[in-house]
């Protein structure tokens, strides 16, 4: 027996016409949630949130990039990138030949990207799958197309070639090659200097329209 139904037997007389209503009351939510209206209130609830969080990726995701951006900015990775090693010929260098510009641009470059850039570009990741995006070399993005967008997210590619000299660059971050493994701290930020264009992060939409606008023509 309901507490509702209960105090209706016990309750005073002049209280008896607000006790039945209470009856009533606990008798139609009771009704509600065996006939599955409590499921379509809270999938109701869920559609809501989930268009409040569609609503916010779209800042978050452009303040990310705002951040990422500025950190390059002051860093000026993309000015000391001409004084990196040729990362792409490990013979070529060892820690003792560096000069002192070259000391300069790894350390700059080591330390914008294991301070702040990291962090960032973990959160562009996140939304952009939220979106449906996978964006690589190590979220499951291994396919030549996800290599030549996420090319087009780092920056401007300028050309198709362009474009898959940054996606063959990530593949090989992604399978881990020896190559690679000696510029493992820079992550992918490296990979618009070593295809031949400067480092900018853009949007997911930002990164598509770049990718139809190089797209050879059919």
């Amino acid at each position: 027996m309901t507490p509702a139904k209960s105090l209706l037997r016990t309750v005073p007389t002049d209280e008896f016409d607000a006790a039945a209503t209470e009856v009533v009351d606990a008798s139609l939510r009771l009704f509600a949630v065996s006939s599955g209206a409590d499921a379509l209130i809270a999938e109701a609830v869920a559609r809501r949130l989930q268009g409040r969080v569609y609503d916010a990726v779209s800042g978050w995701e452009c303040e990310i990039v705002e951040r990422f951006n500025q950190v390059v900015e002051d860093y000026r990775l993309n000015e000391v990138a001409a004084d990196l090693p040729r990362f792409g010929d490990p013979g070529s260098y060892n820690i003792l030949s560096l000069g002192a510009a070259q000391g300069h641009a790894v350390d700059q470059w080591r330390t914008a990207a294991q301070t702040q850039l990291h962090p960032l570009w973990a959160g562009f990741t996140r939304l952009a799958k939220f979106n449906g995006r996978d964006i690589g070399p190590t979220n499951g993005a291994d396919s030549v197309a996800d290599g030549l967008f996420t090319g087009c997210c780092l920056g401007d590619p300028g050309t198709f070639g362009g474009a898959e000299a940054a996606g063959t660059q990530l593949a090989k971050i992604a399978d881990g090659v020896d190559s690679v493994r000696a510029t493992a701290p820079l992550g992918p930020f490296l990979v618009p200097h070593l295809a031949g264009y400067s480092l900018r992060l853009h949007t997911i939409n930002g990164a598509a329209a770049i990718r139809s606008r190089i797209q050879p023509a059919a």
